[in-house]
């Protein structure tokens, strides 16, 4: 099931709470930093968690195949890439954690330097209360996963760009607290920021 040189696999790991649970803190820690490219840790809600768990049982070795997603539905958490760091959760939040969910934890290998064992673990805060409840929302130019951001043979540079805006909630005011950007493949520099309603366009 491996993709030379990359490998992507989803690990499931169990949640051993019976109660609700709060994440106030995260962090991913790869112990193979040479070989993980990245990685993300996914929650899957108690009513997807039968699906993940038969993902995982119907491959053999640990974990499953998975590419761009866990391959079950579940919500973004936190992710790994070189440089990152623990993400607190600031001004009393905390992500509500169901009990009978299931964390999948997707790791990227990339295998150019040799293949080696790797314990890559999951670090979190956990609460029993918090003063308020947030998520993790993902905000990106769903063409491009469809391979529509093209660099042309031979083009010393190409830039694109894209402005969203989170349209669940578009009447609503949202406080964001913190943001990142991922350039998976050919990237060589990226920038991200708020574009104000009275900005020109």
């Amino acid at each position: 099931a491996q993709i030379e040189p990359d490998d992507y696999r989803c690990f499931v790991l169990p949640w051993p709470h019976e109660q609700v649970k709060y994440i106030t803190a995260m962090d991913v820690v790869p112990e193979q930093r040479a070989l993980v490219h990245h990685a993300v840790l996914y929650h899957v809600q108690p009513q997807n968690a039968a699906a993940a768990m038969m993902r995982d049982a119907n491959e053999e070795g640990p974990g499953y195949t998975c590419f761009a997603s866990s391959g079950v539905t579940a919500s973004w958490l936190t992710s790994y890439e070189p440089g990152g760091y623990a993400q607190p959760l600031p001004n009393g939040i905390g992500l509500e954690v169901l009990p009978g969910s299931l964390m999948v934890l997707q790791v990227h290998y990339n295998t150019y330097k040799g293949i080696k064992p790797d314990q890559t673990r999951v670090e979190l805060t956990l609460e029993d209360q918090v003063e308020r409840v947030g998520r993790v929302m993902l905000f990106l130019e769903p063409a491009w996963l469809a391979g529509n951001m093209l660099i042309p043979a031979g083009a010393a540079d190409v830039a694109h760009s894209w402005r969203g805006r989170p349209t669940v909630w578009a009447d609503q005011t949202l406080e964001v607290f913190s943001a990142d950007l991922h350039m998976h493949a050919l990237g060589s520099s990226g920038r991200i920021g708020i574009i104000r309603k009275d900005a020109p366009t």
